[in-house]
Order: C-alpha cells, then structure tokens, then sequence
C-alpha cells in the first residue's frame, strides 16, 4: 500500500511542478512572453511586467508547491494509515517526498522539454510545509546571507545545506535523506553561480540602484 501511494504523491507532485508560472502570467496580463527558462525566466518577467509579474509568478510557484506538499502528507498520513507508535511520522515523510518531486518537476518538466526554474522559491515553500519554524529559519538564513554577501545565489544556498540537518533533528534519518535530495537538486541547479562565485565573477545584489537591473544579471 504505501509504495503505492508514493508513486501517487509522485505523479501528482511531479506534474504540478510543471505549472508554468510565465505562461499563467502571461495570461494574467494579457502578454505573450518568449518560452524563457531558468535563469532567463524571472528577468524577462521583470523586463516586461516589472515587480508586479516577478511577485505573481514567485506566488504561483509557492502555491503549487504548497498543494503538492500539504496533500503528500495528508495522503500518506491518511491511507497509509499510520501506526500510533510509529517512529516515523508518515505526514513528515510524505511532505519531504512530495517537496523533492514537485522540486524535479518545477526544474525539469516534462511538458516544457525539461528546462525549467532554478528552484529557490519551491524549495523554501516547501520548508515551510514540512516545519513552519524551520522554514523561518531557512528564510531568515537567506536574508540574513544574501544581505551580508550581496549574492543571492549565496543566500539561497546556505539556507539549502542546512535545511537537511534541521529537518534531521525535527524527523530523523528518512525525512533527512530527501531532504538531502532537495538541497543536491538545489545546488545542481544553481552550479553556474557557484562557479561565478568561487571566480569572483558572480553579480552583486545592489540594494542602491534599481533592481530590474540585477534581474537582468541573476535569477532566484
């Protein structure tokens, strides 16, 4: 029964990462936008709709992400019937599972031949789905970083390579490995910055001129 409900949360979650945020946008605006992906995506969003476009399209993403990782865990936790003295908590793992494959479709989705976002908004609305104050944490993590180091990228990873040790001493082994998952499938993702970064290449965040700018230049 239970590997049969995670191909379930699977499915479901994969092919809910695949909602397009620009074409939903798009649609919203009434504007036909290039088929943009990863890192061109959110700056042409921002060329053509400004904030407004940047913020619909972050909340479209954090709210697939939200139905797929609420219902993993409710299913699990539901129609797997949890044991009452279970070590495990069913809910917990079906929500990391649900945030790793909802993760791999917003990344690669099949319906857009596999070129998609980078992941940073899925993966915080994700935590904070899992653990609510976790994923404070995490996103006090990212502030605090990218404000200190002026690189988004940065912010975005520090907060992904300690997600999966909180995760660890709230839930234990199984919800740590997936959440090991994410934090790969993060830095998979964001490899070109870390490689900008360790060239001292990678774009500064600069809080003093207009941010349109440093959406031309990187992308969250």
């Amino acid at each position: 029964m239970i590997p049969l409900l995670l191909a379930v949360i699977a499915i479901a979650s994969y092919l809910l990462g695949n909602i397009n945020a620009m074409r939903i946008v798009s649609r919203i605006f009434q504007r036909q936008l290039p088929n943009y992906s990863g890192e061109r995506a959110l700056s042409e969003l921002n060329r053509v709709f400004g904030v407004p476009g940047v913020a619909a399209a972050n909340i479209v993403d954090a709210a697939k992400t939200v139905v797929a990782v609420l219902l993993g865990g409710l299913v699990l936790h539901i129609l797997g019937r949890e044991p009452a003295e279970s070590l495990i908590s069913y809910t917990a793992v079906g929500r990391c599972f649900a945030a790793f494959c909802v993760l791999l479709g917003h990344c690669w989705p099949a319906f857009n031949r596999f070129r998609g976002g980078r992941g940073g908004v899925v993966a915080l609305a994700s935590m904070l789905c899992i653990h609510f104050p976790l994923g404070i944490l995490m996103l006090l993590i990212f502030v605090a970083v990218t404000w200190a180091s002026k690189y988004l990228a940065l912010g975005t990873l520090a907060a992904a390579i300690l997600a999966p040790f909180t995760v660890w001493l709230e839930y234990g082994n199984l919800c740590f490995y997936l959440a090991l998952l994410c934090t790969l499938t993060l830095f998979f993702t964001h490899r070109r910055s870390i490689l900008n970064l360790l060239r001292r290449t990678e774009p500064k965040l600069n809080l003093q001129r207009d941010l349109s700018m440093k959406f031309e230049e990187e992308d969250f």
